[in-house]
């Protein structure tokens, strides 16, 4: 509920986390490699993984970015989604046209997710592609 990124917040207000530029909020699904979306959120963080890697922008619900932002400190949310392959479509896109397979995100927070269902190769796929490049 959002409880320990509301002490992070102060935390981080009172000067007690160093220098802190702003907070990327993971939420991993396991899968989808270098596809991904972020939250909409204003500020300097959004606008370089936009520069980045032209990914969409989504309206989030409530996650623990939305408690940062409220606090003053620049954050998104970002989570990678693998492509549809089998047809369906979607209303969010990658840059090239690929449909995003948003169904993956009702595994989020649930009994489906489990360490079963990542897909190590895009774990990595995502991390040395995407979230190396954001930190450079």
């Amino acid at each position: 509920g959002g409880v320990g990124s509301q002490r992070l917040s102060d935390n981080i207000k009172l000067g007690k986390m160093g220098k802190v530029d702003w907070i990327l909020n993971f939420e991993l699904t396991g899968k989808g490699g270098s596809r991904f979306f972020i939250g909409n959120y204003e500020g300097v963080l959004n606008q370089h993984i936009v520069n980045l890697f032209n990914c969409p922008v989504i309206q989030t619900p409530f996650n623990d970015a939305s408690i940062f932002v409220r606090n003053g400190i620049c954050s998104t949310v970002i989570n990678p989604v693998p492509a549809i392959t089998d047809g369906r479509s979607s209303h969010v896109k990658w840059h090239d046209g690929t449909p995003l397979d948003f169904s993956i995100l009702y595994n989020c927070h649930s009994m489906a997710d489990s360490l079963d269902t990542i897909d190590v190769g895009d774990m990595q796929e995502f991390v040395e592609q995407v979230v190396v490049k954001i930190l450079e």
